[in-house]
């Protein structure tokens, strides 16, 4: 045996313990697979763990407790492990976990994630250096038994170990690879679980065990409600308990709901088995059970309608099956109720469990006049539920912006969005409670649901008391998804009887340059630089679609200057594409709000012309006043002018059409900052951080703040909480020791100094724009050169020179000619901010 020498200082970096490691190896001969830490020094070390991804994401010891719970970390371990005794390579491993960074950098942040996992869990958990593999005896994998049980036929194990979907509700930021992975082993593991649901149901039923297949039957119908074979199971289980008159009813009622709900042609298998069944009525002999001949195979696609003579998926009766079965152990009955339910009560539940269903369909609308005229008036939206798959995931997004837009423009119509509704208690979370609680009178609740190869929105508008009023079945294809907007206005009309006010725009003439502004539209959504530019691609991809697109310029106009406020593009070059691509959408619409807004926010901080920018806010907000986005950029350009009553005004309309962004409480914070009231910015500012603790902008404001308040020490805390945000190991360094107001100031300054040598250096994906350089230069003490800068800056009609008017780093400029003169030439003053 070979003893392990290695001791690793905790104080010493991880490539010289890399190095050191090596080292030893080749003199000692041990293998590189040995472990870092000593077990003595290491509880973790040859223990064997597990790594549960089904329904959770952690890696346990042996007496369950966690032992890395980080994201990344957890998603390095799925991904090797998933890749079983061929291993992956480090590049598969950085393209799915870090496919925006540099070559370099991931290949550092992978090393660094394997350092850690390896000193927290011990080194021999990993085999191989490139590919990597994870060590057997170490490790085992709660999909790898999932998969080990399916493929044995051991059904009810696989049941067993299901508890959930794979890594539900799992997420790694910056990793849209990994995500999109993610869903298809997702939507792998679903689809074997329901096959096995099948399989056991099948079975048990042959076997003569009509408790227990009834019981399977509940469960699939669960797991997959718009499942054929989950009724026909149900409907043989019935005919197997001479209960024919039931299962008739039930192949009716789910027939009923294909026609209803999704405008689907009846299922040919369940007629065909309803057929048999009405035939075998009048015979005074039942149905012999017999088991099939010859087994089927159980695949991971998903189940289609399978005749009762194709057989089982498990082996007949007669022969020992591979596994007993039992009855599911999650979710079963006590003993006592069990033993009531005889097998006429197990039918009538699952009869129920389908019934009761459809009869909220198929139940005689309720006219409109029964409800209460003044309610009528207020509908709310219940975020969509996606059964489809994460996978598209930007389509329920951007079906729920679609539908929202379109409910809008009733002029007699208020409408509470999903964002609203996403925020009662728990003790409101009843349909009809929560729809009260808003003061709706009428509630939105959809599904997005997948049949086959279609793609199908259901609509159901409720009322008050929890009856259904109408409802709507749209078919989701690039074909029909442009008119969507516009059939969500008709049902609309139709269900509540009220007029109609504009409609929406007929959309793009290629169904398909929709469905990639839905997706753009998703990563709008994030705001950073990386989320922009991904979404400047579909936009692109959506105008080669059309060229005549209104809505996609409009859309790529505001991606433009976010790029540019970010610093991804030059902000003037950032500027004049936006201004081409708005000037471009009104061209083709002039009732394009989106690309009035753009031109109305160039109109003001570009070219200095506030009041007519301000009309033309005003304008926009004319022809839709639901867009928050257009409500925030009026008040960011009022909040310039000195005017924060309106600006903070303005927000607000902006952040109770959204009050989910993190935004909005960021910008009215800023507003009353800069007016001087410090103790009423802290308060919206922390409203922020709650909506986004990680939010990196909003702690550098607080920190201002709160060193305005004379707080030094808390100042720090969040500039510290800004860092670790911003993964900013540099300026983390230089908070190390900060302390009291001269650590503070001393950290300002060594601060900017380092980002003034990172602006030096080039960069090819961040630009950093002359205001920036001036701030810091005004940092630093150069009051001189941060001035000629700013002038420079004003000669380039540089959009971000407005915000000099509120920014710490320019009070020793703010009383100097030459600044006066700067804000003189942009048509502002300094009169009407609040003392600092």
């Amino acid at each position: 045996m070979v003893p392990h020498y290695v001791v690793i200082s905790t104080v010493r970096p991880p490539s010289r313990v890399r190095s050191t490691a090596r080292a030893i190896d080749r003199r000692t001969g041990a293998p590189y697979s040995a472990p870092l830490m000593p077990a003595s020094r290491n509880p973790h070390a040859g223990k064997p763990l597990r790594l549960l991804t089904l329904g959770r994401a952690v890696l346990v010891d042996p007496t369950g407790e966690p032992l890395v719970g980080q994201p990344r970390r957890i998603a390095l371990l799925t991904l090797v492990a998933a890749a079983g005794e061929r291993g992956i390579s480090r590049d598969k491993l950085i393209a799915y976990l870090s496919p925006e960074r540099p070559t370099d950098a991931a290949r550092h942040s992978l090393h660094q994630l394997l350092y850690y996992i390896r000193r927290q869990v011990g080194g021999a958990i990993f085999l191989g250096s490139d590919p990597l593999r994870t060590n057997p005896l170490l490790l085992t994998h709660d999909v790898a038994l999932f998969d080990q049980a399916f493929d044995a036929g051991a059904f009810d194990q696989v049941v067993g170990l299901y508890h959930g979907p794979f890594l539900d509700g799992f997420h790694l930021s910056e990793a849209w690879e990994f995500d999109e992975w993610t869903s298809g082993e997702r939507m792998r593991l679903t689809n074997r679980y329901r096959s096995a649901l099948l399989a056991l149901a099948r079975a048990a039923r042959q076997c003569g065990d009509l408790d227990a297949a009834s019981s399977w039957s509940l469960r699939l119908s669960v797991a997959d409600p718009l499942s054929v074979p989950a009724v026909l199971e149900a409907m043989r289980t019935m005919e197997a308990l001479q209960d024919r008159s039931g299962a008739l009813r039930l192949a009716q009622v789910f027939q009923q709901r294909l026609r209803e709900e999704f405008g689907a042609l009846p299922d040919a298998g369940v007629d065909a088995l309803a057929e048999s069944i009405r035939s075998a009525v009048a015979s005074p002999v039942p149905p012999r059970l017999a088991p099939a001949a010859t087994p089927i195979a159980v695949t991971d696609a998903p189940q289609t309608a399978v005749d009762e003579d194709q057989a089982s998926a498990v082996a007949p009766c007669q022969e020992p099956l591979s596994v007993p079965f039992r009855a599911p152990a999650r979710g079963a009955l006590p003993a006592s109720i069990a033993a009531c339910m005889t097998p006429w009560r197990w039918v009538a539940a699952l009869a129920v469990l389908f019934a009761t269903t459809v009869l909220a369909i198929i139940r005689p609308a309720v006219p409109a006049s029964a409800l209460d005229a003044a309610e009528a008036q207020v509908l709310a939206i219940l975020p969509i539920e996606n059964l489809a798959g994460d996978s598209v995931g930007y389509l329920a997004q951007g079906i729920e912006n679609t539908v929202h837009d379109a409910l809008r423009r009733f002029p007699a119509l208020r409408v509470v969005p999903a964002s609203v509704m996403t925020q009662s208690p728990p003790s409101t979370r009843g349909e009809s409670a929560m729809t009260r609680r808003v003061g709706a009178g009428t509630l939105l609740r959809s599904r997005l649901v997948r049949e086959q190869d279609t793609l199908r929105w259901v609509a159901d508008f409720i009322d008050a008391h929890g009856m259904p009023i109408r409802g709507g079945r749209f078919t989701i294809s690039a074909a029909r998804i442009p008119t969507l907007g516009a059939d969500v206005m008709d049902t609309v009309a139709a269900a509540m009887h009220l007029s109609r006010g504009t409609s929406p725009s007929s959309g793009p003439r290629d169904g398909e340059a929709h469905l990639l502004v839905m997706r753009a539209d998703h990563f709008i959504l994030n705001r950073d630089a990386k989320s922009m530019r991904r979404a400047q691609l579909l936009l692109n991809e959506a105008i080669e679609r059309d060229p005549l697109y209104a809505e996609a310029y409009s859309r790529l106009a505001g991606v433009y200057a976010i790029l540019g406020m970010s610093g991804a593009v030059p902000v003037s070059e950032a500027f004049e594409l936006a201004d081409a691509a708005a000037r471009r959408a009104l061209k083709l619409d002039p009732a394009q709000s989106m690309a009035m807004a753009s031109l109305a926010y160039e109109q003001s901080v570009r070219f200095w012309r506030w009041d007519a920018g301000e009309q033309d806010f005003r304008r926009a907000l004319a022809l839709e006043p639901w867009r928050p986005t257009t409500w925030n950029m009026l008040g960011t350009t009022l909040r310039m002018r000195g005017r924060f009553d309106e600006a903070r005004e303005a927000i607000e309309h902006a952040r109770s059409l959204d009050p989910l962004a993190r935004h909005y409480p960021y910008q009215i914070g800023h507003a009353f900052r800069c007016a001087g009231q410090l103790d009423s910015s802290l308060v919206w500012l922390r409203r922020a951080l709650v909506i986004s603790p990680t939010y990196a902008t909003a702690h550098e404001l607080v920190a201002d703040v709160q060193a305005k308040r004379g707080l030094p020490d808390s100042a720090l805390a969040h500039y510290r909480e800004m860092a670790s945000s911003n993964r900013d190991s540099a300026t983390a360094r230089l908070l190390n020791d900060a302390k009291g107001q001269a650590g503070l100031e001393h950290f300002l300054v060594d601060w900017a100094r380092q980002m003034l040598q990172d602006a030096a250096a080039p960069h090819d994906d961040h630009h950093v724009n002359n205001v920036v350089l001036a701030m810091l230069h005004g940092m630093v003490g150069d009051t001189a050169r941060a001035l000629d800068i700013l002038e420079l800056a004003a000669a380039e009609r540089d959009p971000t020179l407005p915000t000099i008017t509120c920014s710490t780093a320019f009070e020793r400029l703010r009383q100097t000619p030459r600044f006066t003169a700067l804000l003189r030439r942009m048509n502002l003053t300094t009169s009407s901010y609040g003392r600092r």
